[in-house]
Parts: structure tokens; sequence; C-alpha cells
């Protein structure tokens, strides 16, 4: 056990095994921007059902496919989290990762109580009243976004300019410079997901995404 967030995966483990339904795991990240919920496994029509009544206006998905090579955690068991635990074949639950803001951001509290709500009211297992729902916390239109790298940081270098996560960027436009001179640029119209200008040497930099709805 390394963290804070291993200790309690080790105590909702066994609350997760073999139980079917639904798992939403609310968090907040370091990197400035808006609220997008992560999702994962099968791409079912119940599992799009529950990730469109989250409310929340992006929707990620393909994490899987991008960081299937990183070998950061060489046991994938011992480095999946709750998330992907809960979606494993023998526990059977759809699961979505909701990150609600920046940790200061003062609405991050309101996103995380509104998707809840949302998927009560979807479930249809709580009398909620209407008054108790603000679509408003929840941003703009909802559409999804489809994962297609991962970028390391794997020489010293610093981002074009101060990306904010879920910035839309223009094919052939610059991302990054290395150290070098050398330039990243954008392979197609796409967006920056989880930019980090405070990585370092083999961290994870930043995501690309482009938008394809599900």
């Amino acid at each position: 056990i390394t963290c804070q967030e291993h200790r309690f995966a080790n105590v909702l483990a066994p609350l997760l095994q073999k139980r079917g339904g639904y798992f939403l795991d609310l968090h907040s990240y370091t990197a400035n921007g808006n609220a997008f919920a992560i999702l994962g496994g099968e791409m079912s029509e119940d599992y799009k059902a529950f990730a469109k009544s989250l409310g929340v206006a992006r929707l990620i998905y393909g994490w899987g496919e991008v960081v299937k090579d990183d070998k950061t955690h060489e046991d994938a068991r011992t480095g999946q989290g709750t998330v992907n635990y809960a979606r494993l074949p023998e526990n059977g639950m759809y699961s979505i990762t909701l990150e609600c803001g920046h940790h200061h951001n003062p609405d991050a509290a309101d996103i995380g109580y509104q998707a809840t709500l949302n998927v009560l009211k979807m479930l249809d297992i709580a009398d909620i009243e209407e008054a108790l729902f603000e679509p408003g916390v929840m941003g703009g239109e909802q559409y999804s976004i489809k994962l297609k790298y991962v970028q390391f940081k794997t020489k010293d270098g610093e981002f074009a300019k101060d990306w904010i996560n879920m910035d839309s960027v223009l094919a052939g436009e610059t991302i990054a410079t290395g150290g070098d001179g050398e330039k990243l640029t954008a392979p197609q119209d796409g967006f920056i997901v989880l930019p980090n200008k405070n990585a370092t040497i083999y961290d994870e930099w930043f995501f690309f995404g482009v938008r394809e709805d599900f």
C-alpha cells in the first residue's frame, strides 16, 4: 500500500465483487479545465445510456487503447484502481470516472452532486424533487471525444501555450516544442486532454483526442 487511494481501494474492493449494477467514481484533477467523464470497457447501449445520463458536457473514451503499452504498472491488477476493478467480467459493473474539474473549482462538488442525481433519475430508483436539478452547472452541449494517443515527455520541452484541459487544436498547430527545437504538432483537428505542464521526463505530458460521438 503506497498511498491513501490504495488504502481506500482495498476497503472498497470487497464491496464491488460480483455485484453487477452501476459504479460512479467522483474525482477532481490537477489540470485547469472543465468536468468530463472517462469511459471504458464494453460500450453497450446500457453503458452509453449511463454515460449520457450524467449530464456532463464531455465524455471521453478509448483510454484503455492508448495506455495499453504503458508499463508503469507491470501487474495490471495492482495499478488498475476501483473503476477498472468494478468493470472486470467477474464483477460485472458499469463503471465510470467523473472528473468534476480542478481540485479548487467552486462548482466541482455541485457537478458531482448533479451527476449523481441524474443517474438516480435515469435508473428510476429514487424520488427526487425537480427543484434539486440544476442542469446549468454541467456545461454546454454534450459530445464524445475518442482518445488517439498519449504523448510522453521524452526530453526537455515546453508547451506552445498554457493549454487547458479540452482545449481545441487545429491540424498542424504546434502543441509543444522540445529543447532542441523539434515541434510536436497536432496530426488533425482535435483536443488536448489532461495537459501536464509540470511533467518530468517519461511522465504523461498530454493526451490527444478527436470528436467521435457514439
